[in-house]
């Protein structure tokens, strides 16, 4: 074969893979659509934003804000918000989170199938992204950066077979990364090593790999511990990433499963036609076994580590899941080629269906806050509670500098341009007994403080989440009634201004 031979073949290659890499780009525009324009919606990202601006003021996490995720997380958030404004910065790192996991999905599929082909990639990946979790499941929590670094970290650990030691550093040090964001991770985070363990080569060449991913899975832990060492800090790290994590850990709330069941079947729902085709995958080898079915049960058992469930929780699992029904499908087509005309044609209707739903309630979601803020200008239509908090409070009382959020997201503090008057700016922190433990505080005692300090206006939203203390919210909603008067009042939060209405 000519080298003229070759040549028109790699140019189609290539214009294809750049026009599928195009069509998955849009794919995640139009299915995140709504969180371009919902700035900062999310009380968890605002907590994010808050603490990761603080670290680019160069105030350490756990010193002036305080959460109880690795200070991984908030260096991110940091790099991102140093070249972006802060409402873009986490719609950036998301998406860009979410490409690089479906990208790392798809090469891992053509690690594991029985025949490495293309076929198997780009399936992979257009799962991944065609049937994730609704919106708010990638709203940009830690979930989407861990099962980014996850993805390639297994990647390397399985192409360590060909390039060795290099591939086990790359590995152990996206492993330790994944644990940055959260210490919950910690079951995903032992799988590459596993793999690199199985992996058929010499005891030498074992040990010596396994070496190499210890050391580079250690270094941003080792990294962080000399800084806050340097800074006497090291005691707010250690309570933060270990104690506050196995407070959570013990927490674990069983009446959250009881209360949103229905909730919870759904989100399964989602993903069942790629968990329909999982049956059918074969990986390639143990250890391609390993990569897949055990992706997907170390990621159950992270989310139950968590202690509570959310939806942007079963970010974990989609990637896994988009992997083992990406290889039952391409399975599936082979078998399927002599199945009868009608069971072919039923087969892809149910498909198309499942996939159709799912996408066009997303896209079309999109194209309507789109439509709304682009073409018609409408600012308030659908706003976030935060952006709406923001204006009312820059209309009512502009300028002021002594504002209590409870319930709001801490970033708001950010965004008026004053300081939080505690350490703990996340409310629930305050408001709900294991969130208090876990922190370490007395979080009635700490809401009585911040009221001590008569803060001139309050923002008050949420106070009937049945994980909240009822004591501590009847002593919120006395203080208000007895020194405050509400001058605002919306579907989503009041506003209180201190001092009573003259006789």
């Amino acid at each position: 074969m000519t080298r003229h031979d070759v040549v028109p073949d790699l140019a189609a290659q290539r214009r294809r893979a750049t026009i599928l890499l195009a069509a998955f780009a849009l794919a995640i525009v139009a299915f995140r659509g709504r969180a371009w324009f919902l700035a900062y919606g999310d009380p968890t990202i605002g907590l994010y934003l808050h603490v990761g601006l603080a670290l680019l003021r160069g105030h350490l996490p756990y010193t002036t804000a305080w959460d109880y995720r690795p200070p991984g997380l908030f260096a991110i958030y940091a790099a991102a918000l140093a070249p972006f404004a802060p409402w873009l910065a986490w719609n950036v790192l998301t998406s860009l989170a979410f490409a690089v996991t479906a990208l790392g999905v798809g090469l891992l599929a053509r690690e594991c199938a029985p025949r490495a082909t293309a076929s198997a990639a780009w399936c992979a990946a257009a799962f991944f992204v065609l049937l994730a979790p609704e919106n708010d499941g990638i709203w940009g929590a830690a979930e989407v950066e861990i099962s980014a670094f996850i993805a390639w970290s297994l990647w390397f650990a399985m192409r360590a077979r060909d390039k060795g030691v290099v591939a086990a550093l790359w590995s152990g040090l996206l492993a330790g990364l994944a644990l940055q964001c959260k210490l919950s991770a910690l079951p995903l985070v032992l799988l590459p090593a596993a793999i690199l363990v199985m992996r058929d080569v010499g005891t030498a060449q074992k040990v010596r790999r396994f070496a190499v991913f210890l050391g580079a899975f250690a270094a941003p832990m080792a990294l962080e511990a000399a800084v806050y060492a340097r800074a006497g800090a090291l005691p707010l790290l250690l309570f933060a990433t270990f104690d506050a994590t196995l407070l959570r850990t013990r927490g674990v709330d069983f009446n959250y499963y009881r209360v949103n069941a229905r909730w919870l079947f759904g989100q399964f729902a989602i993903l069942a036609p790629q968990i329909e085709l999982a049956a059918f995958a074969r990986p390639a080898f143990p250890v391609a076994a390993l990569a897949s079915w055990g992706w997907f049960l170390v990621a159950l058992l992270s989310i139950v580590l968590e202690g509570e469930l959310y939806q942007r929780q079963f970010v974990l699992i989609t990637a896994p899941v988009a992997l083992l029904g990406a290889l039952g499908f391409c399975e599936l087509l082979r078998t399927y080629v002599h199945a009868r005309a009608l069971r072919r044609a039923v087969s892809i209707g149910v498909f198309a269906l499942t996939f159709g739903l799912h996408d066009y309630f997303e896209t079309v979601q999109g194209a309507t806050f789109a439509f709304h803020r682009l073409v018609l200008r409408d600012a308030a239509w659908r706003a976030d509670e935060s952006s709406a908090a923001i204006a009312a409070l820059r209309r009512i009382v502009p300028g002021e500098r002594s504002i209590l959020l409870i319930g709001q997201s801490p970033f708001v503090y950010d965004l008026l341009g004053i300081d939080s008057p505690t350490r703990f700016p996340y409310s629930d922190l305050l408001l709900d007994p294991r969130l208090s433990i876990m922190a370490g505080i007395d979080g009635g005692a700490e809401l009585r403080r911040l009221f001590d300090l008569h803060p001139q206006t309050v923002v008050v939203s949420n106070l009937d989440d049945y994980r909240y203390d009822p004591a501590r919210v009847r002593a919120i909603r006395t203080r208000l009634a007895l020194d405050y008067r509400r001058v605002f009042a919306a579907k989503e939060f009041s506003i209180y201004r201190r001092g009573k209405e003259p006789a």
